[in-house]
């Protein structure tokens, strides 16, 4: 397993890898999740009719699940409500292998919208063995 760590700051992202076999540790389960948001899952026809535009981890060609989210389709959308319950939707699609796969017994995706700042954020709580984790990120900021 290889280990992410994400650390943001204003002006760009911090990646910091290393290697482990356990994905059911706090480090392995992290990764999965960060993994499971910021890769790029295929758009359907509907979503981007341009065949070349639609994305996508080519792995899934090989597998009959799809790897990551369909965040990156809310990119170019306007700071809204609207946007924020999408991006919400998504994520939850997208970590629903891990509480399939019981890694967790529960995740819950909610996000926000602050218009003055322009952001939408995710908030992800995850629970596994009683134990309740909560993560928090910018998902889109207006430029």
């Amino acid at each position: 397993m290889i280990h992410t760590d994400f650390l943001l700051n204003k002006d760009k992202g911090y990646w910091d890898i290393s290697v482990s076999n356990d994905i059911d540790s706090t480090e392995g389960l992290d990764t999965s999740i960060l993994t499971s948001i910021f890769t790029d899952s295929r758009a359907s026809d509907s979503e981007q009719p341009v065949p070349l535009l639609r994305r996508g981890w080519w792995g899934d060609g090989y597998t009959r699940s799809s790897l990551g989210s369909k965040v990156w389709l809310t990119i170019n959308r306007p700071i809204t409500d609207e946007t924020s319950n999408y991006i919400s939707s998504y994520v939850s699609q997208a970590l629903q292998w891990l509480i399939d796969d019981k890694f967790f017994t529960k995740i819950d995706v909610s996000t926000s919208v602050d218009i003055e700042k322009g952001v939408i954020y995710l908030y992800i709580m995850s629970t596994k063995n009683d134990i309740i984790t909560k993560r928090i990120f910018e998902v889109l900021q207006e430029t």
